[in-house]
């Protein structure tokens, strides 16, 4: 018999879990190959997420499965609710063996996050080899999930480790981030080889060097590479999609709070469409927040929360749109006094023409470079929302100082900050990466 043990996160993306069932049948498919006629049997605890992802592909393609619990049945049916408890006693009920590790020699009476660490180790330990669904962020001391099972494998069983990246809904502001860089950095590098290309032009059409025909016509493929390459990553779509599902996560846990029973992308107007449906998903997968009985702490924990971001927003938001009037303004300048000087030049008849041609030609290029850039990052409209949204924190604010928050109020803000959120993908969409940049 070989076993193969399972360990990952709760919080996976729906839209990820095709993809990484596809990776896991892979894995198991392989060794079906290594090991013919051997049966093949997957340990797992059935938590939701990886593991439920996982049990189900067993089940699909008829692997036996050791349930590896933490607790009794009915305690460890506590973390789960609705969809979630069905799922984990239909795969319980599948199950060919059940091990409770609360009741195995030295892991008797455990807490609740020692019960986890317990079952994520006793799977490590009897298991030929472990798929990690991890997110690659390493454990945080004495934690009891994934990364934590992840560093003990590696410490003790190293060559039973087999990993699958995934993404956690929790990373969603760091993968907002991670997509946010690749995409600036794919809107530099195509400015730059355009710059590069106006160069070479340049150099081929004034000084008649046929050698930058070449090069222009390399820069041109290289900047469709980079193109390509930002599209298959999906830079700009997944920066959307994870900023916006960020937000959303934010509102979804003050409504929980408030006890309103609601999902944020209901807030969501129709024109944002597919996306309004996708972070629905991700939303209805993620556990609920238990309600506060005193909403005051919202007040500090939201209200004062958010108009500190907008502040913080607003001032480097306009920073950015300074700087880059000013430096279009030293462009602009230098631009028209090239221009000045090639027509003396001309009328003179003043060696140096080609030269200040070139220069005049590299201006332009790096001023209309420099004007493309920022307005897809769409600075003015992104000042103007930080405005009107640290307007509205600041009055949401002076309207709870004497009067205590309630959740019609509650349901009011956060309304307004997922059409603020609305509003910035209906103009950041419109800034994808082409090749007339």
């Amino acid at each position: 018999m070989y076993s193969i043990g399972i360990t990952g996160h709760r919080d996976i993306f729906v839209r990820d879990k095709e993809t990484l069932g596809c990776e896991l049948r892979n894995e198991i498919n392989k060794v079906q190959k290594s090991h013919p006629g051997e049966e093949i049997v997957m340990l797992n605890s059935l938590a939701a997420g990886a593991d439920r992802l996982a049990a189900d592909v067993a089940i699909e393609m008829g692997l036996g499965i050791i349930a590896v619990l933490p607790f009794s049945v009915s305690e460890y049916e506590k973390d789960f609710k609705g969809e979630e408890l069905t799922a984990f006693r239909r795969q319980l009920a599948y199950a060919d063996k059940v091990v409770t590790v609360s009741c195995e020699g030295s892991f008797a009476d455990l807490s609740r996050d020692e019960g986890y660490r317990a079952a994520g180790i006793y799977v490590a330990e009897h298991s030929d080899e472990i798929v990690a669904f991890w997110n690659e962020v390493p454990a945080e001391p004495g934690g009891c999930g994934t990364a934590s099972i992840v560093e003990y494998i590696r410490a003790y069983f190293p060559q039973k480790l087999r990993l699958i990246k995934t993404d956690r809904i929790s990373d969603s502001d760091a993968l907002a981030m991670k997509n946010q860089k690749g995409y600036l950095s794919a809107l530099k590098a195509m400015g730059l080889i355009g710059m590069a290309m106006v160069c070479a032009f340049l150099f081929y059409d004034e000084v008649y060097l046929l050698y930058m025909l070449f090069i222009y016509i390399a820069l041109f493929g290289v900047g469709g590479a980079v193109l390509q390459y930002a599209r298959k990553r999906q830079f700009h779509e997944n920066y959307m999609f994870y900023r916006m599902l960020a937000e959303s996560l934010r509102v979804q846990k003050v409504l929980d709070l408030s006890g309103i029973e609601k999902l944020a992308s209901d807030f969501y107007p129709m024109t944002t469409g597919n996306i309004r449906e996708a972070i629905a998903v991700e939303l209805n997968a993620v556990d609920r927040q238990p309600a506060e009985e005193d909403l005051s702490v919202l007040r500090r924990d939201w209200l004062e929360d958010q108009r500190r971001y907008h502040n913080s927003a607003l001032a480097g938001t306009g920073r950015k749109i300074r700087r880059n009037r000013i430096v279009s303004a030293i462009l602009l300048a230098a631009t028209v006094v090239t221009c000045v000087i090639s027509c003396v030049v001309e009328l003179r008849n003043i060696p140096y023409r080609t030269n200040l041609i070139i220069v005049v030609g590299l201006l332009s290029a790096a001023s209309l470079f420099l004007n493309s850039y920022y307005g897809k990052l769409n600075l003015d409209r992104k000042y103007e929302e930080h405005v009107s949204m640290e307007k509205l924190y600041k009055g949401a604010l002076e309207e709870t100082k004497e009067k205590p928050l309630n959740r019609e109020f509650i349901e009011k803000i956060a309304r307004e900050e997922i059409l603020e959120n609305a509003g910035w993908y209906s103009y950041t969409r419109e800034s994808s990466l082409t090749l007339d940049y």
